[in-house]
C-alpha cells in the first residue's frame, strides 16, 4: 500500500534538548550537531550506553516535552486522519519507550487515532517502507531523507539545526513543519485541503 509515515522526534516532538540535556549529563561528554542528527562526541562512548541514554531522556522527560509547533502540527495530524482514517507515525525510538511515546502522543494529540512503528536504531527507515508499501515520509534526520527516494512518493524534511548546511538530494523536499509538508503532499494528491481545514477547525 502507499501511503504517508512521520518521524516524531524534530517532526512532533520538541525533544531533542531534553535528549541532549540528559545524554551530556548522563555521559559527562558535551553533544554537537557538527554532523547533522549523528551525536559527535569529544570521545567516544559505547552504542549501548548512548541508546541507554536517550531512551531514559524520553521516558523521564516525557510529561515536559512539547509538540513542535502545537496548533499546526495537531490540524496537520488530523486532516492527515480524516482523509486516511488513521496517522502512521515511524519512529527510531526503541520498544522500551513506546508506553511513554503513547502516552505523550494521546496527551498532547487527544482521541487522535494513529498507528505507532518503533524500529529502534537496528533497522532502516527505509528498509521498513519499503517492506510495508509506504512511500512517503515526514522527517527531520538528513541521511534518512536521502535515503528515502521513492519512485511515486515523496519525502519531506523538517528544517531543523542540525541538518541545516547540508546539501540534501533532489527528491527531498525542505518544509518548516508538518502542516506545510501535509499541504504539499495532499495538494499533490490532488486533494480539497481548503475544506478540510475549515470543517476541522469550525
Amino acid at each position: 500500500m502507499s501511503g504517508i509515515v512521520i518521524d516524531i522526534d524534530g517532526v512532533v516532538a520538541d525533544s531533542e534538548k531534553y535528549l541532549v540535556k540528559h545524554i551530556e549529563k548522563s555521559s559527562g561528554k558535551k553533544l554537537t550537531f557538527t554532523n547533522p542528527r549523528t551525536f559527535q562526541f569529544s570521545a567516544d562512548i559505547p552504542t549501548e550506553d548512548l541508546v541507554r541514554y536517550i531512551e531514559e531522556a524520553i521516558i523521564l522527560y516525557k510529561e515536559v516535552i512539547k509538540p513542535c509547533d502545537p496548533a499546526s502540527t495537531y490540524i496537520a495530524l488530523l486532516i492527515l486522519e480524516k482523509k486516511f482514517g488513521v496517522v502512521n507515525f515511524l519512529s527510531a525510538r526503541s520498544s522500551k519507550t513506546e508506553e511513554a511515546t503513547r502516552w505523550w502522543l494521546d496527551k498532547n494529540f487527544p482521541k487522535l487515532n494513529y498507528n505507532l512503528m518503533n524500529l529502534g536504531e537496528d533497522k532502516r527507515k527505509v528498509d521498513w517502507m519499503r517492506e510495508t508499501g509506504f512511500d512517503t515520509i515526514v522527517e527531520d534526520r538528513f541521511k534518512t531523507a536521502n535515503e528515502c527516494d521513492f519512485d511515486n512518493g515523496y519525502t519531506f524534511l523538517i528544517n531543523q539545526p542540525w541538518n541545516a548546511g547540508r546539501r540534501e538530494w533532489g527528491h527531498v523536499n525542505r518544509v518548516n513543519n508538518l502542516y506545510q509538508a501535509v499541504e504539499k503532499y495532499l495538494r499533490w494528491l490532488r486533494y480539497d485541503l481548503t475544506r478540510e481545514i475549515n470543517s476541522i477547525i469550525l
